[in-house]
């Protein structure tokens, strides 16, 4: 007979939770992403978390507790990807300094992930229609 699991909704700080997910290597997202580095200066704003996967993609993470900030991030996130892009000599220095021997950093492939408690069906629609 299995187990029954029960869930209980908790508050976190989005620093906090951001915090747990950087010191766990970045697992609960993917095994294969490296951090490089935090509040990572992008056009106005700062990325939360700024990785690297397996493939050399830059990898912008973006942490929301509220339930309401899910399509701010995705924005949020879009913009910061936008800067990325736009300005690779300044990433790829930063990558250099993080991460020495990654080379070849696949700037016109930038990922996003947002960790946030829901998504409604529009910011949903649009990270699909954007391949997010």
């Amino acid at each position: 007979m299995m187990a029954k699991l029960e869930y209980t909704e908790v508050k976190i700080a989005e620093e906090r939770l951001r915090s747990l997910f950087e010191s766990h290597g970045l697992v609960f997202i993917e095994r294969e992403i490296t951090f490089v580095d935090r509040n990572v200066p992008a056009g106005d704003g700062f990325i939360d978390t700024l990785g690297l996967d397996e493939q050399l993609r830059p990898v912008i993470i973006e942490y929301k507790v509220n339930k309401e900030a899910s399509a701010d991030a995705l924005v949020q996130a879009l913009s910061y990807s936008y800067h990325i892009a736009n300005d690779q000599e300044y990433y790829a220095k930063l990558f250099k300094q993080k991460l020495p021997k990654r080379k070849d950093i696949d700037f016109d492939n930038v990922r996003i992930v947002i960790v946030a408690p829901e998504f409604s069906r529009h910011v949903v629609d649009a990270a699909k229609a954007g391949q997010v």
